[in-house]
C-alpha cells in the first residue's frame, strides 16, 4: 500500500511504522506512548508548514500531531456528496468543523470565488484548524467561527475541550467519548440568527454536534427548511437523542419539509449512527408556517449557562 505521506517524512514514517509494528501491535500501550512523541518529532522537523499527507487523493499540510486524526481514507461517501452538490462560487457551512477536513475539500471544491464559515467552539481545537487554514493557504477563503450553533444565543459550556477531541459535545459530557472530557465556557449561536445577522446564505450545510441535531436543525428552519437548493447532511447519533429520539426527529424532518436518506452504509437514518443527507420532499413544501412547532417539538432546550 502506498504511503499517505510524500518524501522524506513518507520515508521516516515507514521505517517508524515498521519498526513499531515489530516491537506493538497497532494499538499497544508501547505504540500509544511514542505516538505523541512522534508527532512532536514531525512537527519539529516540519517547522510551521506542517507534513505533506494525502486524504481522499487530495493532497494537503497537515499538522503532524494530528495525523491519526485525518487518515488517509476519510468517509468517502459525504466527499461523493460534496463533490456533487459543492460548486465553484458555493458558500459551505461547517457546523463542528473540528480539525478541517472538509473545510481543506471544500476550498477546493468552491475555488477562490468560494467561502466557507466553519463554526468550531473548541478553542484549542479551533487553533489547530486556523493552523490548517494557513498551512494550506485558505485563510481568506474561510472564516473561522469560534461558536457552538444549539437552539439559542447566550453562554454554554462545553464538553471535550481537548484539541481535535471529535466527541466534544455542549451541556454535559458525551457518553460515547471514550475518555474523560474536559469543560470550556462557549458562546451560542442559532443558525437562524446567524445567517441572519452575517447576511450568509449556505449551499452547503455539514452538521456534526454529537447528539444536538435537532436542535440545530429546528433553530434552523428558516435556513434550511425553506430552501429546497440548499444541501444538508448530518451526522446522526441517535443513542445520545433521549427518549423517543427517532419519533421527534422524524416530525421534524416532516416540519421541515425533508426526508433522510442514508449515505454511510447505515440501514435505519433514525435508529443507527451514520451521515444522513435530508432531502427536500417536495419544492413547494413551506414550513414558515410550521416553525413554531418545529422548535417546540424537535428541540430539546439547553439549560442556560447561569442556572448550572
Amino acid at each position: 500500500m502506498p504511503s499517505q505521506y510524500s518524501g522524506v517524512t513518507g520515508q521516516l514514517h515507514g521505517i517508524v511504522s515498521g519498526l513499531a509494528n515489530r516491537v506493538s501491535g497497532h494499538a499497544g500501550p508501547l505504540r500509544r506512548l511514542l505516538s505523541p512523541l512522534y508527532g512532536r518529532a514531525l512537527q519539529f522537523m516540519s517547522g510551521d508548514r506542517g507534513i505533506t499527507a494525502t486524504i481522499n487523493g487530495e493532497t494537503f499540510r497537515i499538522d503532524p500531531r494530528f495525523r491519526a486524526a485525518l487518515p488517509a481514507q476519510y468517509e468517502p461517501e459525504l466527499l461523493h456528496v460534496l463533490r456533487e452538490r459543492l460548486r465553484p462560487g458555493g458558500c459551505l457551512f461547517d457546523i463542528g468543523a473540528n480539525l478541517g477536513i472538509w473545510v481543506l475539500h471544500a476550498a477546493r471544491l468552491t475555488g477562490p470565488s468560494g467561502r466557507i464559515v466553519a463554526f468550531e467552539p473548541n478553542p484549542s481545537t479551533a487553533d489547530i484548524l486556523r493552523t490548517h487554514l494557513r498551512m494550506n493557504g485558505i485563510e481568506q477563503q474561510v472564516r473561522v467561527e469560534p461558536l457552538a450553533v444549539g437552539v439559542r444565543s447566550g453562554a454554554g459550556r462545553l464538553f471535550g475541550a481537548v484539541a481535535g477531541a471529535g466527541t466534544s459535545r455542549l451541556g454535559e459530557a458525551n457518553r460515547d467519548a471514550p475518555a474523560e472530557h474536559m469543560a470550556v465556557d462557549v458562546t451560542v449561536t442559532t443558525l437562524d440568527e446567524y445567517c441572519q445577522a452575517s447576511g450568509s446564505e449556505p449551499s452547503v450545510v455539514l452538521i456534526d454536534v454529537e447528539g444536538f441535531e435537532q436542535d440545530v436543525l429546528a433553530w434552523g428552519a428558516r435556513t434550511i427548511g425553506a430552501q429546497p437548493d440548499v444541501t444538508v447532511v448530518v451526522e446522526m447519533h441517535p443513542t445520545l437523542w433521549g427518549v423517543d429520539g427517532a419519533g421527534r426527529m422524524q416530525r421534524l424532518l416532516d416540519q421541515l419539509g425533508r426526508t433522510a436518506v442514508c449515505i454511510s452504509g447505515q440501514a435505519n437514518a433514525l435508529s443507527e449512527y451514520g451521515q444522513v443527507l435530508l432531502e427536500p420532499l417536495t419544492a413547494s413544501h413551506s414550513p414558515h408556517k410550521e416553525i413554531n412547532d418545529v422548535r417546540t417539538d424537535g428541540a430539546r432546550a439547553l439549560p442556560r449557562h447561569e442556572d448550572r
